[in-house]
């Protein structure tokens, strides 16, 4: 009788079997149309917004319907200039961040994160309050012309926040909470985040370090991003500025945009919710 036979002994799963499988390669000139396409939205959309700063229209409008015909129109456009940059990439899911990780997790990293990002912004507005002032008096000016400075060059979100504390509909002011919030502005803006990101991760020079390329790549995206807000004066555009820098990073943490549209949506949304509550 032959002895029996050992039982099977399965390999260990070395740490390489469990990567996600590679996206095939993109050739480098479709990665500069696509980054050009995609990177010009915000761009775009600072030249609207400096036009229609320029009057007294505000930028939401203040109907239900005309706020549903300005999402679906912003919506679109978006759509089509996303799309038509992705038909030259053909990027993958994984390499454009769109992949939903982690089950739940995104959801409360993203209400974690909004509050993270208020209180960093916070905490930056304060420290450069304090040495602009500093300066200030060193140069001889008072402390009332230092206030009225600053009060001048804060972030102009008038024509944004105008239509909202108008309008005293409930659904209107769901419909900013929700939908401008959380699709509008958290998922349109960071599907162009991170599309702007994995353009540039792929363009920027191969022998450079992974920090240097990350740096670069949130850097200018950020610079980008804040331009895109010109229509709110300098300071709006250094706040939108450093939220992108934010915003980018958890991207590229989670190499998700998902935990980024969260808390873009939720710090939007509070926002909105604050205006409210000091106008009781």
């Amino acid at each position: 009788m032959n002895p029996p036979l050992p039982p099977a002994i399965t390999p260990p799963v070395s740490p390489t079997d469990l990567q996600e499988p590679s996206q095939p390669s993109v050739a480098r000139w479709r990665w500069w149309i696509f980054l050009l396409l995609i990177g010009s939205a915000p761009l775009l959309a600072s030249l609207s917004g400096a036009g229609r700063a320029a009057d007294e229209a505000p930028q939401l409008p203040k109907s239900i319907p005309g706020l549903l015909l300005f999402c679906a129109l912003q919506l679109a456009v978006f759509g089509v200039l996303w799309g038509v940059a992705w038909a030259f990439s053909r990027a993958g899911k994984d390499e454009l961040f769109l992949r939903w990780r982690g089950g739940w997790k995104p959801v409360a990293w993203g209400a974690l994160y909004s509050l993270a990002l208020r209180l960093g912004i916070l905490v930056i507005a304060l420290v450069v309050f304090v040495w602009v002032a500093i300066g200030l008096v060193a140069l001889g000016y008072e402390m009332e012309q230092i206030k009225a400075l600053i009060e001048k060059n804060q972030p102009d979100v008038s024509k944004i926040s105008q239509p909202f504390l108008q309008q005293t509909d409930p659904l209107y002011r769901f419909l900013l909470v929700t939908l401008v919030s959380f699709v509008v502005a958290g998922l349109c803006e960071e599907l162009w985040r991170g599309a702007t990101l994995a353009g540039m991760l792929h363009l920027v020079p191969e022998n450079w370090s992974q920090g240097r390329k990350t740096g670069v790549a949130l850097g200018v995206s950020s610079v980008i991003f804040g331009l895109g807000h010109v229509y709110q004066g300098p300071m709006g555009v250094a706040v939108t500025g450093i939220l992108g820098i934010g915003l980018g990073a958890i991207i590229l943490r989670h190499r998700s945009i998902w935990p980024a549209v969260i808390a873009h949506g939720f710090f939007n949304a509070a926002t909105f919710v604050t205006l409210m509550l000091i106008k009781k």
